[in-house]
Formats: C-alpha cells, structure tokens, sequence
C-alpha cells in the first residue's frame, strides 16, 4: 500500500509540473493543456479502477463527465474573476455610484448560483451511474484527489522561479497597497 501511495504522489507530481510549466505559458498553449488534461485524466480513471474498484467503462464515464464540467465551471472562474477585477476597477473612482457596485455585486451573486448550479448537475450525473455506497465513495476519494492536485500545484508555484504571475507566491500586493486594497469607500 505504501509503495502504491509513493507511485500516486509520482504520478501526481508529473502531471502538476507540467499544469504549473503550462501556467506561465501564453494561452496558445492548447494542445500542451489537453495533452496534460488527458493524463490527470487517465491517472484519475486508473485510481478509480484501482482504489475504488469501479470498472473501466464507469470510470472512463466519470473521467468524460468531470472533463466537461471542468470546463464549464474554468469559465465560470474567469467570468468571477474578471467581474472582480471590474469591482476593485470602480473602488479607483472618486465619483463611485451605488447603482454600478450594486449590479457588480448582483453578476457576483449570479456567477457564484452559476457555479454552484454547475456542481449540482456534475453530481447530479455522476450519482445516476453509481450506487449510492459507490457514489460516496467516489465524493470521498474526488475531495481528495483534487486536494492532492491543489497542494502540488500551490507547491510548484510557489517554488517557480518567478514566482509565478504577479510575483512571488504570497508576497501579497506591493508595498504601496494595504494587504486587501483599499478599503471600500
């Protein structure tokens, strides 16, 4: 079990090295992203098949289904994160209206039901091809794959030698701003 677990933490190692090279990359990176996305995604069917017993049919399923909403959920992220960018864009004008922040904070709340909306339905999908014992497995061990692959991603930006975009990792924002920018108003 040990020896399993070290060749996981491997193979996970790879394929994030490959995400965080691809990270500071131009985004005419495509072909890289997908050759990298299918084999998180053949690494997540073999731990499936491996770890949870599940079968090469329902996992290669899982896998097709996780793929597909991460794409939605990636544009999900970018729309919040450029809608936030907007925000902190209109805390720079003296002459702020309520009514500008207010529809901001209203396509927030929109992006986030969208989000949220997005998890349902992947698991929603997913539970109609498991058994409920299947299905909660499969919830326990997906947290924790995910969890994995944040770590070694964080790890791998942080050791960057840029330190990624922006800066070193967790360097905060330059010294002329307050941690959290300027306080609203």
């Amino acid at each position: 079990m040990k020896k399993y677990a070290i060749t996981v933490t491997a193979l996970i190692s790879m394929l994030v090295i490959g995400f965080s090279a691809m990270a500071f990359q131009p985004d005419d990176n495509s072909d890289r992203r997908e050759e990298i996305m299918e084999r998180v995604g053949d690494l997540k069917k073999e731990l499936l098949i491996s770890r949870l017993d599940f079968d090469e049919a329902t996992s290669e399923k899982l896998v097709e289904i996780n793929v597909k909403y991460f794409e939605l959920m990636a544009e999900k992220v970018s729309e919040r994160k450029e809608t936030m960018e907007a925000l902190e864009e209109l805390y720079k004008d003296e002459d702020v209206e309520v009514k500008e922040i207010d529809a901001l904070i209203d396509d927030l709340f929109d992006i986030e039901e969208g989000i949220m909306d997005i998890r349902n339905r992947e698991n929603k999908e997913i539970s109609s091809l498991l058994s409920t014992e299947e299905f909660g497995r499969y919830l326990i061990f997906n947290e924790r794959f995910q969890k994995e692959i944040r770590k070694v991603i964080m790890e791998k930006v942080h050791d960057h030698p840029e330190g990624g975009p922006g800066g070193e990792f967790g360097d905060g924002p330059p010294p002329h701003e307050p941690p959290f920018g300027e306080p609203p108003m």
